[in-house]
């Protein structure tokens, strides 16, 4: 069963961003046909899929997929979230997703310095366009939730971030490290070290500051492992989720690229438990990993990092500061 699903409507996009994983652009014509949104969206529910985020590209280029689907899942009782750099959204529309039922946006925010953020973004103006837009869909009844991909030379500013989020009556603050695939490059991708002090500062600014904003980390396993909660196992992401292309190739995730099959070829139900056992082969037994006592709760981390820096699935996930011997390769 899946808890949550990506379905990317399209590669278009008008931004330029430095780690878009599918090198999407602004001439791409791979889209998703919105007469198949309820085919896909009866293969969502019936993996018991509670959530899907529908993603590009930038959605709202595409409103016609965007809304067809997000109306099909609300009919089938999955919550759809937008993910939206919101650098361009226009009035109408916000009115055309909020007709269509959506009430969550999930948009980007990669540092608290706009100038810093455009050069990101690879698009100037487009932190205080982002911003305006979010205060326009706040007024509108929407909720906001905002991503920060942390990399080496904004990491230190997530506290800052959490802060001008907070202030800004954003409810879910998420923060994943940069992964080097599409456009990412290694050059500016987290090594351990950095990730761990990190998540140790978000940690206590969240402990200092109890219900300003909700922070999730990305995968959650970081987290937990500063922080064990002994009754809350990780269940790893590339089995929990989907990633489904325009064209109806499912991958375990967005950064974990082999392609499974395609859905409009063999239904998810009959592709997904089969891939699921394969992983899990492939994982098998390491010896570092079974012996760490945060196992419950990490599983060996992010199998996504694993294949970017070309490492073993069966070898600690290259971000993990909790190893102590650091594989050929890794991030250290």
């Amino acid at each position: 069963m899946l808890s949550s699903i990506y379905i990317q409507v399209s590669k278009r996009c008008n931004l330029r961003c430095k780690h878009c994983f599918n090198d999407s652009n602004s001439s791409s014509t791979e889209l998703f046909d919105p007469a198949r949104a309820e085919e896909l969206a009866n293969q969502a529910a019936a993996m018991g899929c509670r959530v899907a985020v529908i993603t590009g590209g930038e959605p709202t280029l595409t409103m016609d997929s965007t809304c067809a689907l997000a109306q099909a899942l609300i009919e089938r009782g999955i919550v759809p979230i937008v993910y939206s750099h919101m650098s361009s959204v226009r009035p109408q529309q916000l009115e055309r997703l909020r007709t269509a039922g959506v009430f969550i946006i999930h948009t980007s925010l990669d540092s608290p310095d706009p100038d810093e953020h455009d050069w990101f973004r690879g698009s100037p103006g487009s932190f205080r366009r982002t911003v305006d837009n979010v205060h326009r869909a706040m007024d509108e009844g929407f909720e906001i939730w905002a991503r920060m991909t942390l990399t080496t030379f904004n990491h230190l500013k997530a506290v800052r971030m959490a802060d001008f989020l907070a202030d800004l009556s954003v409810r879910s603050f998420r923060v994943r490290p940069m992964v080097p695939v599409g456009r990412a490059s290694r050059e500016f991708c987290l090594r351990s070290t950095q990730l761990r002090t990190t998540v140790g500062q978000l940690l206590e600014w969240r402990g200092r500051n109890a219900g300003r904003i909700d922070i999730t980390f990305l995968p959650t396993c970081f987290e937990f492992l500063l922080e064990p909660i002994e009754d809350r196992p990780h269940i790893p992401c590339f089995i929990a989720k989907a990633f489904i292309a325009p064209n109806g190739d499912v991958q375990g995730c967005n950064y974990f690229t082999p392609v499974l099959g395609n859905v409009f070829e063999t239904p998810l139900p009959i592709l997904w438990p089969a891939y699921a056992q394969k992983v899990q082969d492939s994982i098998g037994s390491c010896e570092t990993c079974d012996s760490c006592a945060s196992w419950h709760v990490c599983h060996g981390g992010c199998k996504a990092n694993n294949a970017a820096y070309g490492i073993p699935l069966s070898s600690p996930d290259p971000l993990c500061f909790m190893a102590s011997n650091v594989q050929p390769g890794c991030p250290a």
